[in-house]
């Protein structure tokens, strides 16, 4: 009932919109996807403020959503790895637009592997759905356009202090 879903009524749509990107298929799944946010919030958290991050959010809910509808085939969608895409791209732009060297080697292997995602046979899951691979690039292009907007604004960019 909370998923993506090309078959739910209108009045659902807008909820299941939503939700999808916060439900999973398993613990599994669940888990997989709660490491990776961890690893891109141990990294890029202090890139943006708060404000910032729930504005990446929902941009980029609103691009997976409309790239799921308009250009795919796929009939329904779970998960959080398309919106975790999303926030490590908005936070690599900002850094790599900082200068940080780690960033751009980050930036290359994000790229790299979106190519791969793109080229290769379809990743399953342990209970055998596929990764909508789609839904990454969707979001990285959300996250990209945000963290170029944020960094060259100076926009919802975190402060830092610094004592003397």
């Amino acid at each position: 009932m909370l998923r993506w879903s090309r078959e739910a009524p209108a009045i659902e749509w807008l909820w299941r919109s939503w939700c999808a990107h916060w439900v999973h298929l398993d613990l599994n799944h669940a888990l997989l996807n709660a490491a990776g946010f961890l690893l891109v919030a141990a990294w890029l958290s202090t890139s943006l403020t708060m404000i910032g991050w729930m504005i990446v959010a929902v941009a980029a809910i609103v691009s997976i959503d409309l790239g799921l509808w308009w250009l795919t085939h796929f009939e329904w969608y779970v998960g959080a790895s398309a919106l975790i895409h999303a926030l490590a791209a908005a936070g690599i732009t900002v850094k790599v637009l900082d200068g940080e060297r780690f960033a751009r080697w980050a930036a290359l292997a994000g790229i790299l592997k979106l190519i791969f995602e793109q080229f290769s046979a379809p990743i399953l899951l342990v209970g055998g759905a596929t990764v909508v691979t789609d839904a990454h690039v969707f979001g990285v292009v959300a996250g990209v356009l945000c963290g170029l907007v944020f960094a060259s604004t100076g926009w919802c960019r975190s402060r830092t202090v610094t004592l003397s």
